[in-house]
């Protein structure tokens, strides 16, 4: 049984070809617009990890010294925590690989994460053992220039900050956020 005369399969090829490259520039952008949105979302939600596990050590003053404190050292640093002998395991290996204070760090989601071992106006967070009263962890786009977001969640007043990447250190929160364009989230 004969097919279709040559011809018509060429022409059948160039009309699915076309109608293909047609729906992915229609669905591509959206695509990826909602990509960058589960990003965001993930990137956040790593944010609340790492808030949750500090609250967790320092509600039950898992590292022993009877002051309701708070890692500040590294992210790291809350996976390989010891509670009276023993890994508290207090955030997940992936999301403590995604720490940028290490020079062999792996995003997560496309994001690193940074805690600040200084405050807003240059204070020290930390004592000498690593723990103090307020945590500041930071969380950006681990490519250059693909998101100008930078999230930063701060033990202070538990607000999550919104600020863009211009050029300013991305692991510092300024002293008047809402002045230098950073806004609140939640």
């Amino acid at each position: 049984m004969p097919g279709f005369p040559r011809q018509y399969r060429l022409v059948s090829l160039l009309v699915g070809t076309l109608l293909i490259a047609v729906l992915a520039l229609v669905f591509m952008p959206m695509w990826l617009a909602s990509r960058r949105q589960d990003m965001k979302r993930a990137s956040i939600r790593g944010l609340f990890s790492i808030r949750d596990a500090e609250d967790l050590l320092a509600a039950n003053d898992l590292d022993g010294n009877r002051v309701r404190d708070y890692w500040t050292r590294d992210i790291r640093g809350l996976a390989l925590f010891r509670a009276r002998g023993a890994a508290a395991g207090l955030i997940d290996e992936l999301l403590a690989a995604a720490d940028c204070a290490y020079p062999d760090a792996r995003p997560i989601h496309g994001h690193l994460y940074r805690m600040h071992d200084m405050d807003s106006y240059g204070e020290p967070l930390a004592n000498a053992a690593g723990m103090g009263d307020n945590f500041l962890v930071f969380s950006r786009s681990a490519r250059f220039g693909e998101s100008k977001d930078i999230w930063a969640l701060s033990s202070y007043r538990g607000h999550l900050h919104r600020g863009r990447d211009e050029g300013q250190p991305w692991n510092q929160l300024p002293a008047a956020p809402s002045q230098a364009g950073w806004g609140i989230v939640d």
